[in-house]
């Protein structure tokens, strides 16, 4: 039957396998190790230099962005997108094999771009916890940080005749800048978008901290007045109207972002802030409002702190 050929098949295909197999060696069995890989081969001059060329280039579009970030929001998303590009620019220096002249620099190199991006990462946070606000506070805390003084060594030791040809990087490094101290005078206004008016704002700043308390309409800031730590200050000619009534505080006044740059708060009254003018046989009556920023006993007004992106322009 057919169902009996093809087990007697079977049984033949396995006495021949098993009759083809040779006996095992008795003596010691030597076995090949994995194939080495060739070393990469040193990189020219030249290619060095492109290699050098496309780290810089990488380095010095992240930290231009991050200098022109206009507000809050965009200086955090810049900040991050930095982080990432320096590990990137580490990974990629770490590849190739430098000319033998300036090993001992690219070595250097890479190891002060990994503190680099170490110490990145600690301004990523100092940024969320509003340590630093603004661009401006976020480059000077980078260009003194240890990691940029090891890359500007870096870059000059590049560049020295003892490199056997001098090599073109770091020329972007910004250079060390403290951080701003800058201050407006106590009642200069930072913002003043007002028409005609009578009103007055009387504000006491009894923090430790100088503020901007602001008058906004639809998300737009009508008058912004600086007030200097434990100062009083009063703006007047205000118009008419209900304002929504902000403060931000901080240090480091920047005049252009017309922000403070590091240690910031900003805060919002609940309740907004009406002026009227009325009137009367005698003359005009008109509003006066009085703030303080530190709490006092009695006060009524109640404080919210918001988002950077949701305080008014």
């Amino acid at each position: 039957m057919r169902h009996k050929r093809l087990t007697f098949a079977l049984a033949a295909l396995l006495t021949i396998v098993l009759t083809s197999c040779a006996p095992a060696p008795s003596g010691p069995v030597s076995r090949d190790s994995s194939p080495t890989m060739p070393t990469p081969a040193a990189l020219t001059p030249s290619e060095y230099q492109t290699v050098l060329q496309q780290s810089g280039a990488a380095l010095d579009s992240a930290l231009r962005q991050v200098a022109q970030a206009p507000t809050y929001e965009a200086t955090a998303t810049e900040v991050t997108t930095a982080g990432t590009v320096v590990s990137e620019v580490v990974a990629d220096l770490g590849q190739p094999v430098p000319p033998v002249a300036v090993r001992a620099t690219h070595r250097d190199l890479v190891a002060a771009m990994r503190e680099f991006a170490t110490d990145l990462a600690g301004v990523e946070d100092q940024v969320a916890s509003l340590q630093l606000c603004a661009a401006p506070s976020v480059i000077a805390t980078l260009s003194t940080a240890p990691s940029m003084e090891r890359l500007r060594q870096a870059a000059a030791d590049l560049g020295s005749p003892s490199s056997g040809q001098p090599y073109a990087w770091g020329e972007f490094l910004p250079a060390p800048t403290p951080l701003s101290e800058h201050r407006l005078g106590n009642g200069q206004l930072a913002t003043d978008q007002r028409g005609g008016g009578e009103g007055e704002l009387e504000v006491e700043n009894g923090t430790d901290q100088d503020a901007v308390v602001s008058l906004s309409q639809a998300g737009n800031t009508i008058l912004g007045v600086y007030v200097t730590a434990g100062q009083t200050a009063t703006a007047v000619g205000i118009p008419d109207g209900v304002y929504d009534l902000f403060y931000h505080s901080g240090a480091g006044w920047d005049e252009q972002l017309r922000t403070f740059t590091r240690a910031c708060e900003f805060s919002r009254f609940d309740d907004p802030a009406e002026f009227f003018t009325i009137e009367t046989a005698g003359g005009i009556e008109y509003t006066i409002q009085e703030l303080t920023l530190q709490p006092v006993v009695g006060g009524n007004a109640a404080v919210s702190q918001v988002d950077p992106e949701a305080f008014p322009k």
